[in-house]
């Protein structure tokens, strides 16, 4: 909100997520209005943040879904899209 990307309008009711290891966490959320990965935009991300610093973050399937067929290295540490 300091830089002006996320404004009062953008924020969204927050939501309770389970994790893989079972643990629960209530998140903030927000809508960022677009997000360039390579050499695609989308539009409109849901966004949660997390209530520590050290979470990862993380690229969920709802917007993998949306950058179509892709690949992953695990050795190299890269997605590549088609």
């Amino acid at each position: 909100m300091r830089t002006g990307t996320i404004q009062k309008s953008d924020w969204l009711s927050g939501q309770t997520y389970q994790f893989a290891d079972g643990s629960i966490a209530n998140s903030k959320r927000f809508k960022l209005k677009s997000v360039k990965i390579g050499n695609k935009t989308l539009k409109n991300v849901t966004c949660s943040i997390a209530g520590t610093i050290q979470a990862p973050m993380l690229l969920g399937q709802s917007v993998l879904k949306k950058l179509g067929r892709y690949t992953i290295d695990y050795e190299k540490e890269v997605i590549q899209f088609e």
